[in-house]
């Protein structure tokens, strides 16, 4: 296991909140750490959403180019401004700007009202941004740093969702864990014991991270915040892929993987006493060689990477898409998404990218560290008509399982 980021939240609304003293904090708590023998690759600094302490008009872009660099000289690897809500989408235009004059800097937007119903304005508005952004660089690369956000809450130190809730500081920890996974369900003798063993590993971990840092938290943080999802690595060996096939599947993406999914995150509902985020099941393609494989495969589409995510995961995540794919085909899909969340109350995401110049089945040509190459995927998109064309709020109802089975 590894720790992906130590990620500190501040409100720069807040006067104490410099950022010299988040990178403090930042490194302090790298030091602990790393003392307790656990690796870490980065540091990274989360903001309240960028509406509440920036103007949302053209000077948007000159003060986060410039904030960008503030983090940068000040040791942060990586920065998120947080989410755009739906009610301010019109300002939704600026982001493909923001994104070409920064390298490091990652922003998000809500594709749910603030009722919790999906906002077709939002969702349509999301859709021309990942298109623009698309159009940016010759590879596509800049959706890296954008994602849809569905019903997600603030706190969690994983990119690019990472926002903070309130004008307190904290201290967050995102962990790369799939190989724990691995190693659990390689050594049970059933899945009684594939349980016990992963719950086991993933508590003794998560006190060993609390214990190292817990004198360091902010004044009012009691806990140390750990996001345990278990994120891969494009390594088979640290892949949630390989994970998921210990369990018996003979290819991720076969029948039986919507069991495998709801099985682990049964697992990681129980396990973990010092959670904050998602700790779900993190599915992105193309940074796990085994889900790149299996969508090379076809044994992946996007549909059933959605059915996973009604038990289990974080929604769709790095999800290679053809470079010619309109903004009228990518809607469809973030509504989708956006209606599961609502209608399950889960915290989805939706980080997609078309890559220019690629088609439906072409191999991806990333040289990039941390991705596994794999095929582009079929949207299965058309453009909407009739009733869903239209902009406003889709009414969707959040599903009520106790008031139902009381019913019945």
């Amino acid at each position: 296991m590894r720790i992906r980021s130590v990620t500190i939240l501040i409100d720069p609304n807040n006067p104490t909140h410099s950022l010299e003293s988040a990178s403090s904090l930042g490194s302090s708590m790298i030091e602990a750490l790393q003392k307790s023998g656990l690796e870490v690759q980065t540091m990274r600094l989360a903001t309240t959403p960028f509406s509440t302490w920036c103007r949302l008009d053209g000077s948007i872009i000159e003060k986060l180019v410039g904030f960008e660099k503030q983090t940068i000289d000040n040791q942060f690897n990586y920065v998120s401004v947080g989410p755009l809500s739906a009610e301010d989408s019109d300002a939704a235009g600026f982001i493909p700007q923001i994104l070409g004059h920064t390298s490091g800097l990652f922003c998000t937007m809500h594709l749910l009202s603030k009722s919790g119903h999906p906002s077709m304005k939002s969702i349509k508005t999301c859709a021309k941004v990942i298109k623009e952004n698309s159009t940016l660089t010759e590879d596509g690369f800049v959706n890296l740093r954008f994602a849809a956000l569905a019903g997600v809450h603030p706190g969690s130190p994983f990119f690019p969702a990472a926002y903070n809730g309130n004008s307190s500081m904290k201290a967050h920890i995102a962990v790369e864990s799939a190989d724990v996974a691995i190693d659990a369900f390689s050594n049970a003798q059933d899945l009684e014991s594939a349980e016990r063993l992963l719950i086991q590993a993933i508590n003794e971990l998560a006190e060993r991270i609390h214990k190292s840092t817990r004198h360091l938290l902010p004044e009012g943080q009691t806990d140390s915040g750990i996001d345990f999802t278990l994120a891969p690595h494009p390594d088979e060996d640290r892949s949630i892929g390989t994970a998921l096939e210990k369990l018996g599947l003979p290819g991720f993406g076969s029948a039986g993987s919507l069991a495998a999914s709801a099985f682990l995150m049964s697992i990681l509902d129980q396990a973990n006493p010092h959670r904050i985020g998602f700790n779900g099941l993190m599915l992105p393609i193309l940074e796990d060689s085994i889900l790149a494989k299996r969508t090379s495969e076809g044994l992946l589409t996007i549909q059933n990477l959605l059915l996973y995510s009604a038990v289990c995961g974080t929604g769709l995540d790095c999800i290679p898409l053809p470079g010619d794919i309109t903004t009228e085909e990518i809607i469809p899909i973030l509504m989708d998404t956006a209606a599961l969340s609502s209608r399950l109350q889960k915290q989805l995401t939706a980080r997609l990218m078309p890559v220019p110049g690629k088609k439906i089945g072409d191999m991806t040509t990333y040289e990039f560290e941390y991705f596994a190459n794999s095929r582009i995927m079929d949207p299965v998109s058309r453009e909407l008509n009739g009733l869903f064309s239209l902009d406003g709020d889709i009414p969707i109802r959040t599903l009520k399982l106790i008031d139902r089975f009381a019913r019945e």
